[in-house]
């Protein structure tokens, strides 16, 4: 009988909580330890918040251990003495030296949200919903000294979904990691997957996402642009616009959801309020494309449909879009 996979887990976003939960339950994983980042300021109050695979296991009642470098030697020294196949990292956000890559049996493996070479990097899923991609996947990778350049084990791919957002394609993405993270971690060490190198002339590469990056520019972004960044921008940082009122403000909101409507036209080169009554909110972009929003949020307030909002709010419909016109 095969001794069971003996491994180290790494991770702190969304994406590995399910990952996780199949190494724990999985009858061929020995889970040997878990580590994450420690508790960092969240929100407006900036209060101390745990990460999501802290809270996880601490629901699940498993120890789990918040480190501030996981190259801190007497953590590694720490490491060494678990005689472990794998180490698995997924979403941590520390870099690993060279004395923990070489410390597992079968190296260390990193669960990557994207079909490297494509999107190395910070970002990918936001990435592959702004570029408007057909596919997503995860990439199961040997690590090495730089970001996301490892030989890889295995790609796994699925469509992306005309209504998926950066928050629904990642826990799609997490789910499927996880329903072949044990088998992949078995199939390599038994010998049945072996790493193919990846082709650096194809790579790409996607970098920290901002919070002003989702301010919407109506004189640069045209409709299937600002569709986009509303997907991929969902949770954060969120898509926003400014919208001019009747009464000669201007208001930025937060578009939550909003589609492409190709039944109406636009005027091409000069984006304005094409429509806002009962019948919904509708934009002419740059390129003559509308944009119906559908739902959005108003700084201080619950998000609402767009019917909610033209019902307290006028916006100024014919009025140009780019510098106050």
């Amino acid at each position: 009988m095969l001794d069971k996979v003996r491994v180290y887990f790494m991770g702190a976003g969304e994406v590995a909580v399910p990952i996780l939960l199949r190494l724990a339950n999985s009858d061929i994983i020995e889970l040997c330890g878990i580590a994450t980042q420690v508790d960092k300021e969240a929100g407006r109050k900036k209060v101390l918040t745990a990460t999501p695979v802290a809270k996880i296991a601490d629901l699940m009642g498993m120890s789990i251990e918040k480190v501030p470098s996981v190259n801190d030697p007497e953590f590694v020294a720490k490491l060494a003495a678990m005689d472990l196949d794998f180490i698995v990292v997924v979403s941590f956000g520390q870099f690993l030296k060279k004395e923990i890559l070489e410390l597992p049996r079968y190296r260390c493996i990193n669960i990557h949200t994207s079909i490297l070479p494509k999107y190395r990097g910070a970002s990918p899923i936001i990435s592959t919903l702004l570029n408007r991609d057909h596919y997503a996947g995860v990439s199961f990778m040997e690590m090495d000294l730089s970001m996301d350049t490892g030989a890889i084990y295995q790609c796994i791919e699925i469509p992306v979904e005309a209504d998926d957002t950066a928050l629904s394609l990642e826990n799609r993405l997490g789910q499927m990691a996880a329903n072949h993270v044990d088998r992949v971690l078995l199939d390599i060490k038994t010998g049945h997957l072996t790493p193919t190198l990846q082709d650096n002339s194809k790579a790409t590469y996607c970098s920290k996402i901002k919070k002003q990056m989702g301010l919407i520019d109506w004189a640069k972004h045209e409709s299937k642009d600002i569709e986009a960044m509303v997907r991929a921008f969902t949770p954060w940082p969120n898509a926003s616009v400014i919208l001019p009122m009747k009464n000669g403000k201007m208001l930025q909101v937060t578009v939550n959801r909003c589609r492409i409507d190709k039944e109406k036209s636009g005027i091409k080169g000069n984006p304005q309020v094409l429509g806002a009554d009962k019948n919904g909110i509708f934009i002419s972009c740059l390129d003559g494309g509308v944009i119906e929003i559908l739902e959005l949020t108003i700084p201080g307030k619950k998000m609402m449909k767009a019917n909610e909002f033209v019902n307290g709010y006028h916006l100024a419909v014919g009025k140009g879009l780019i510098d106050n016109e």
